[in-house]
């Protein structure tokens, strides 16, 4: 996105509105109006309690905790936030490298990074913690 709305090849807002979730806009998905408006544009948060609607309902399972395919990104709003000098940056404040004995299981910030690159958004900067100390020996 950055490419192009630096070259001025295309007008920004027809940019934008092509990566909408829904031809109605991001709201149209959500008939309850439950969404928080931030000036990034509508997000929740991803505190434990606000992960899967499964965690709550289910009891506790890890792979519930781990899931991402219940997230609904404005990536229109973050479209037409940026300029061509905009930097986009990742930080991961869970960073573990840990993940609950699956073996060969990638870890779910792969697939986060990776949705934001199909709708054009490539960071320059990833930055990553994680409170539990790990050694990689």
């Amino acid at each position: 996105l950055g490419f192009h709305l630096g070259g001025g090849s295309l007008d920004q807002k027809e940019l934008c509105k092509a990566i909408r979730p829904h031809p109605d806009g991001i709201q149209a998905l959500f008939p309850s109006k439950q969404l928080s408006l931030t000036p990034a544009g509508y997000v929740e948060p991803l505190l434990t309690p606000m992960r899967h609607p499964t965690l709550c309902t289910k009891g506790f399972n890890v792979y519930n905790a781990l899931r991402l395919d219940y997230l609904v990104h404005d990536f229109e709003q973050m479209c037409l936030n940026l300029k061509p000098h905009s930097k986009s940056i990742f930080i991961d404040m869970g960073a573990s490298l840990k993940f609950h004995g699956q073996s060969g299981a990638k870890p779910p910030v792969l697939e986060l990074m990776k949705s934001f690159e199909k709708f054009g958004f490539h960071f320059d900067h990833i930055y990553a913690s994680e409170v539990k100390a790990f050694d990689s020996k």
